[in-house]
């Protein structure tokens, strides 16, 4: 079940007195205004740019940012069809690159588990030249294992042991330790053992080291150059992220509001449209608060597809009804961060979801992931934690009683001077806000009607 618009306002932080009763998904205006204008010749960008350059050029809202843009069209319109053939193009681009997306992300996670093994086993090269015997023990089960085939071979260490005279051999190929080449003769001629066992030891020992050195040169090349893949398989993931963001993010906004689809104003076997146009202008600001004015059109028009001479090709032209309505607020910056999330949300719930989903898959391999990408020089900014202040406990003083008669004093009149001030507004500063709040109010009121009541002027309509 989807959240209903008064709920999605108090999660960001907008309270049941804040929301407006009579239109839940909007915070409650100090004024609201509204005036509907219906006429088959109308266009529906005049009514939108000149309340835009009213708001801007006679009023001085010179900070403008749009907040809805949405649209939708009857199922056998001319204008559904026109724009999902548009849409559908975006959306196979976009199928596309999520789809190479999910192609590198799969070959990322076989890199890092190569990547993992190689590190196992240069892990044991590194202890093995630093003279641990355990290592030294696990290259060698590896070699008589995989290199020598193990009891299947006849001539290998373990096959030799089942010959007269060899029963000896593997104890002393895995108790003895060498680690060049150079060493091997020096260690087994001094053995007390016949001279057959210790020329098999040494021709054993050697071949050993041989492929020790020669697999140890190769894994570190290996692992370099997996190194660099994965940077270049993260690169590239990084990349058609940023590709695909504008498919997605323009998708959304080509996607029709199907929730308006059961409304009366739009009938499938008609050519009818509505548009929903939300725009927030911010005034001047005063030392904390500004006028905000959201002026929000709703068009219920018709769209006739018509050929451009200028732009040589077909497009629509929408005609028919708006209404214009002009809220008025006095916030300040937090209130109005808060408003622009609760409308983008919805515009970066698609995106969001695919971010989402490819860092969780990535979540697998996170740690060893960004090992190999630091070692590379990619940053990963992390939060520094604030270590603890020690807490310390005041000295007594004579004069804190009368501290505290002077701490008393600062809740009732404002903080004494000499006194340091606490964390929360004093009563004085309270008053400030209300008084700012009026202020901006009153200033807000002129800007708020007279945008309605000049453009009803202009436009031959009735006013007063």
């Amino acid at each position: 079940m989807s959240e209903s618009a008064a709920e999605k306002l108090k999660k960001f932080g907008f309270d049941e007195d804040t929301i407006d009763p009579d239109q839940p998904g909007f915070p409650k205006p100090i004024k609201r205004f509204k005036v509907s204008w219906e006429t088959f010749g109308l266009s529906i960008e005049e009514p939108y740019f000149w309340m835009l350059d009213h708001l801007r050029e006679a009023w001085g809202f010179s900070q403008i940012e749009k907040m809805r843009d949405i649209f939708t069209a009857a199922e056998s319109s001319s204008f559904f069809g026109a724009s999902y053939s548009k849409m559908g193009i975006h959306q196979d681009r976009a199928a596309n690159y999520l789809s190479l997306i999910g192609k590198f992300v799969n070959d990322l996670f076989k890199m890092v588990r190569e990547q993992r093994i190689l590190r196992m086993r240069l892990d044991m090269y590194d202890r093995f030249n630093k003279g641990d015997r355990a290592a030294d023990q696990a290259l060698k089960s590896i070699w008589v294992d995989l290199v020598e085939g193990g009891t299947k071979n006849p001539a290998s260490v373990l096959g030799l042991a089942r010959e007269v005279g060899f029963t000896i051999l593997p104890p002393l190929f895995f108790g003895t330790f060498v680690d060049k080449v150079e060493n091997v003769e020096n260690t087994t001629k001094n053995m007390t053992y016949n001279e057959e066992i210790k020329r098999m030891l040494m021709r054993k020992l050697h071949q050993f080291i041989v492929w020790k050195i020669n697999t140890e040169k190769e894994l570190r090349q290996r692992e370099k150059f997996m190194r660099t893949y994965v940077k270049q398989h993260y690169d590239i993931i990084k990349l058609y992220m940023n590709w695909v963001r504008p498919y997605l993010f323009h998708v959304k906004r080509m996607g029709m509001d199907l929730s308006r689809l059961s409304m009366p104003d739009l009938i499938s076997a008609f050519e009818g449209s509505i548009v929903d146009i939300e725009i927030l202008a911010k005034g001047k600001k005063e030392k904390k608060y500004f006028p905000v004015i959201l002026l929000h059109f709703y068009y219920r028009t018709r769209p006739a597809m018509e050929f451009h001479q200028e732009y040589q090709h077909r497009g629509p032209i929408h005609v028919g009804r708006v209404e214009v309505t002009v809220r008025g607020y006095v916030w300040d910056d937090e209130m109005v961060n808060k408003y622009k999330q609760y409308r983008q949300e919805e515009d970066f719930e698609l995106l969001g979801t695919i971010n989402k989903s490819i860092a969780e898959a990535m979540d697998i391999f996170r740690e060893d992931l960004k090992d190999y990408l630091t070692d590379l020089g990619e940053e990963f900014p992390e939060g520094k934690k604030e270590e603890p202040k020690p807490i310390t406990k005041p000295a007594f003083s004579v004069f804190q009683p009368f501290r505290d008669l002077a701490a008393g004093f600062d809740e009732l009149v404002g903080y004494m001077p000499g006194e340091k001030k606490s964390s929360s507004p004093s009563k004085r500063d309270i008053l400030a806000q209300e008084d700012e709040k009026k202020k901006v109010q009153e200033a807000l009121f002129t800007p708020l009607w007279k945008s309605i009541e000049f453009y009803k002027k202009s436009h031959g309509m009735l006013a007063w």
